[in-house]
């Protein structure tokens, strides 16, 4: 019969089922009758579920343990609002703050009842469902938003901030207080925070709890928190990339700041549509616009966006060839991050002008402020922008003829892009480790893998990345004197070329190596348009001794 109670009362579930047997077993619950096991008369009834059957345990363990009239529950209540893992550490200072001492007795008790398990400084509900069990008994008692609350200032109090997962943990415990209002600015800082990281699932997430947020509260759509939201949205957006859709915000977000008088979020429309011309390959439209957001931001001293913006201009020197005015603005942009203390924009800044550096064929300084830039970036747990200096250190690496090593840190970069599911990154890194085939003279092992790469371009929005592939299919299209496609290809290259005004070292070396390939295979007039691209690329990277080399070469062939 006892049997048959279990089984319907359980449902079939062998954890309750044992769960329910343990409890019985350790309150002595067993009578021995003539038809088998039986429970004592003086046990209760049967528990509902199995939530009920942890909260009957969790009473006991206070009772027997005489910590019911102490501050054990609360102590406990605590615990559970702080989530299924808990710093010791953490719990005591929520404690302290809410005046309580925990019982010494309170956590052996519960891991003796299998409640908790213990290690390295942090105890852990043994099942999710006896957290919940806690969580919704305390919520039925109304003690649960005063316990987040408390835990909300508790660990602001503990970490720094900057400190990562400190405004993530503040904005939920604020959320389930139902501070709403007090919730919205660690929200925003979160999501910075994952999206410097890299973790873009969990800032789309955000973004959606941020909106939820904003209309629990009803706050009109023109609001500032609705602006500053639009912000961060754009910004994830720019980051995926959906750069359409970031550039369509963009817009809207200045039209609106413009209608509302909003001089800083126009400001900030601005330095946004910048850095989505950046990633469309319109570079001179990225430095028109990030010169006017730094022109407000300085003007009104507002050091941490004036450095992004000045990062963003100098960036698009850099890539329209203007390496050594880059690198001015590049320093200017440092001592103002470095003012305000954020290490990731330091390590960004510094990658970046690693790239200058490297332009202008000075290697072992854009060596060292890579290597710099990626331990700040490591340290700092910025996985994206750390993956993109290993890129960096292996242009570096196959600059000095370390084939080897670099491959090493284009494997290294690509395996973490992927991770992250970062495509348009991923394909920077896949075209690299191609030029290092075509470098080699491996054209026909390169062709299929540059194929493909120009295949994702062709549907890709921006058009940064069509002058490096179409360039790069260039000598392998020449090797098996496929002309047609040679001249597709350099159709592509000069097209793009003429939107973006990019100038690169890799462009001017594979170029070049087209140049040679077509002449080898005695097509003088292909190998010229080449080389003349090779000049003016060489000429752009202000690199005058490759160019006059270039010319000399293009002089013969007149």
């Amino acid at each position: 019969e006892l049997a048959e109670q279990v089984a319907t009362m359980t449902e079939g579930s062998p954890l309750f089922a044992v769960q329910l047997l343990n409890e019985w077993i350790a309150r002595d619950a067993f009578r021995l009758g003539p038809n088998g096991f039986g429970l004592k008369a003086e046990v209760a009834e049967l528990p509902s579920s199995l939530s009920e059957l942890w909260r009957v345990r969790t009473d006991r363990v206070l009772a027997d343990g005489g910590m019911v009239g102490e501050s054990g529950r609360p102590a406990l209540e605590i615990g559970v609002a702080l989530g299924r893992e808990v710093s010791e550490s953490e719990w005591r200072d929520a404690c302290h703050l809410a005046g309580i001492d925990p019982p010494e007795q309170l956590l052996p008790a519960l891991v003796k009842a299998g409640l908790i398990e213990t290690g390295e400084g942090r105890w852990t509900f043994r099942f999710g469902v006896i957290r919940e069990a806690l969580r919704a008994e305390s919520q039925e008692a109304g003690r649960w938003m005063a316990l987040n609350a408390l835990c909300a200032t508790a660990i602001a109090r503990r970490y720094p901030a900057g400190h990562f997962g400190r405004a993530e943990r503040v904005a939920r415990h604020l959320l389930e207080a139902r501070e709403l209002d007090r919730a919205l600015a660690p929200l925003i800082a979160a999501i910075k925070e994952r999206r410097e990281r890299g973790d873009l699932e969990q800032v789309e997430s955000l973004l959606a709890l941020h909106e939820r947020t904003l209309q629990s509260l009803s706050l009109p759509f023109q609001s500032r928190q609705w602006a500053e939201g639009m912000v961060q949205r754009i910004e994830w957006l720019n980051t995926v990339p959906e750069l359409e859709n970031a550039r369509r915000l963009a817009d809207e977000l200045q039209a609106w700041a413009s209608a509302q008088g909003f001089e800083e979020y126009r400001a900030r429309a601005r330095e946004l549509r910048a850095q989505t011309f950046l990633l469309l390959g319109n570079f001179r439209e990225c430095l028109e616009e990030a010169s006017a957001a730094a022109d407000y931001f300085r003007r009104v001293d507002n050091t941490e966006r004036l450095s992004n913006c000045l990062r963003l201009q100098a960036q698009m020197l850099r890539e329209l060839g203007e390496n050594r005015a880059s690198l001015e603005v590049f320093d200017e942009a440092i001592e103002l991050i470095d003012r305000e203390k954020h290490p990731i924009a330091l390590g960004a800044a510094l990658r970046h002008k690693g790239a200058a550096l490297m332009n202008l064929n000075r290697l072992d300084e854009a060596w060292d402020a890579t290597a710099v830039a990626e331990e700040i970036l490591a340290q700092s747990g910025a996985r994206r922008a750390r993956a993109l200096c290993l890129n960096t250190l292996g242009d570096l690496s196959r600059l000095k003829g370390e084939t080897t090593t670099a491959a090493k840190y284009y494997r290294a970069s690509l395996d973490e892009l992927r991770t992250l599911g970062l495509r348009e990154a991923t394909l920077i890194v896949s075209m690299n480790l191609s030029l290092i085939l075509i470098e080699d003279r491996q054209y026909s092992a390169a062709e299929p893998l540059l194929r493909k790469q120009a295949a994702y371009l062709q549907h890709a929005a921006g058009r940064y990345n069509d002058a490096r592939v179409n360039a790069m299919l260039l000598p392998c299209v020449a090797n098996a004197q496929d002309w047609d496609a040679w001249d597709i290809a350099f159709r592509r290259v000069t097209g793009a070329l003429q939107v973006t005004g990019q100038h690169e070292v890799d462009l001017a070396r594979v170029l070049e190596i087209a140049g040679d390939v077509a002449l080898r295979a005695a097509d003088i007039a292909r190998a010229r348009n080449a080389l003349q691209l090779a000049l003016g690329q060489w000429q752009g990277c202000e690199r005058h001794e490759e160019a006059s080399r270039i010319e000399q070469r293009l002089a013969a062939l007149a």
